[in-house]
């Protein structure tokens, strides 16, 4: 069975740490393809491949993670983050789903969670 690709934007945080190491117990294999915008912890992430992109705040986030996702062969993104890269990964989930990743969210249930 070749392994599902998912992309983590903030791999090395907290939450994406804890994403990647749940992945890697699952019985399912999978390609772990790590994203942050803090090139100094690639060193310690526990992603199978790393790459630099900017933080959920900047204007060219989803661009970024589109051509990231495009150039990885990603199957599914994940948002680790729950603050901004969340909310506009959901936000903006169709241009993501038109790369051939999938999206495991909706914008109505985040935007609504965070009001």
């Amino acid at each position: 069975m070749d392994p599902i690709r998912v992309l983590v934007p903030n791999a090395r945080e907290g939450p994406g740490i804890n994403v990647c190491r749940a992945l890697r117990l699952a019985d399912q294999p999978y390609y772990i393809i790590g994203a942050e915008a803090v090139p100094y912890r690639f060193w310690n992430a526990e992603a199978d491949e790393m790459h630099p992109l900017v933080p959920g705040t900047d204007p060219r986030f989803i661009p970024q993670l589109k051509a990231l996702a495009i150039e990885t062969r990603a199957d599914v993104v994940y948002a680790s983050d729950t603050n901004d890269e969340l909310l506009k990964l959901s936000k903006h989930r169709g241009e993501i789903i038109a790369t051939g990743a999938r999206v495991l969210m909706r914008y109505g249930y985040v935007r609504i969670g965070r009001s």
